[in-house]
């Protein structure tokens, strides 16, 4: 900054007179013990009970802490100005947040609790985009399981074995209803189309989608199946006669098609990448940069 101090100056800056207001252990600003589980800060302000100066208060300092998580928040806030350069994007209108995924994506499943407490805490208005990524990844880069080596495939499993455990989340490392030979095609496409589905009669469809990603990862169930995923539907709350019904339909179909040409346009070649004002993050293990960006995006929100 023009002032001569960075952020990461401003991380090593300690204040002592702020040491109460230090992350602590389960703490945004820290790792949570349990290893990033939805349940985060429910303080005053971050309620739908919390008024809206409270909400602004306990977002600085969530955002502070995003920022320097290590050391004080007040030394971190006084390094901030003038403006750093990330944070010129940042606006008075929410963060809106696109996630590029397929519903047979374990790390999109693995990712659920953490993305959906980055939108609460944030504020964020989440889009769910679920595409074609065996018609994508040809283009960009991104290389189907089944074709990869046995190295990969092995080394894929250990770390499904690795963050299953760390997350504490539950994971069947060989899904029984999982379509290694990717056949029939549109065996992981149909729940994509049930969460677009919901998205266009104007509900929140991100449950739905973790569900859905939870039936075949966790529950041995089989999306593909129709009268599965009208049943994870309705245990959750949501309509699933109806959303399965509209999965053929034209409004569905061009939503999922657009989808499927701005992921390409956009250069996504893995799941979850979440964009950020046309930046990306690829996978569920990037989430605490995206994290970091939407605080720097906030940072200078008066």
């Amino acid at each position: 900054s023009a002032s001569g101090c960075s952020i990461r100056d401003a991380c090593n800056a300690r204040d002592p007179s702020d040491e109460a207001s230090q992350p602590k252990s389960g703490d945004p600003g820290g790792r949570p013990e349990s290893g990033w589980t939805a349940a985060g800060r429910t303080e005053a302000g971050w309620t739908e009970a919390g008024s809206a100066e409270e909400g602004r208060s306990e977002g600085k300092t969530d955002i502070i802490r995003t920022l320097c998580p290590q050391r004080a928040p007040n030394a971190c806030a006084q390094a901030l100005t003038p403006p750093h350069p990330f944070l010129l994007i940042a606006t008075m209108t929410p963060p809106v947040l696109e996630c590029f995924y397929s519903l047979s994506s374990p790390w999109a499943y693995l990712g659920g609790p953490q993305l959906q407490d980055i939108v609460r805490r944030h504020r964020a208005r989440l889009v769910l985009r679920p595409y074609d990524f065996q018609a994508v990844a040809p283009h960009t880069g991104g290389v189907p399981l089944r074709t990869r080596p046995d190295a990969r495939r092995s080394y894929h499993a250990l770390e499904l074995d690795r963050w299953r455990t760390y997350l504490g989340m539950p994971l069947n490392l060989t899904p029984r209803h999982y379509r290694h030979d990717g056949q029939p095609p549109d065996w992981n496409k149909q729940a994509g189309w049930t969460v677009i589905a919901a998205q266009l009669q104007g509900l929140d469809a991100f449950v739905l989608s973790h569900a859905l990603l939870r039936a075949l990862w966790a529950e041995e169930r089989d999306i593909a199946d129709a009268a599965t995923r009208i049943a994870v539907a309705n245990e959750n709350g949501y309509p699933g006669e109806q959303l399965q019904s509209l999965e053929r339909s034209d409004a569905v179909q061009a939503d999922y098609a657009r989808n499927t040409r701005d992921a390409q346009a956009q250069g996504v070649f893995g799941a979850p990448t979440l964009m950020l004002d046309g930046e990306r993050f690829w996978g569920q293990d990037r989430f605490a940069f995206l994290d970091r960006a939407l605080a720097l995006r906030a940072a200078r929100m008066p």
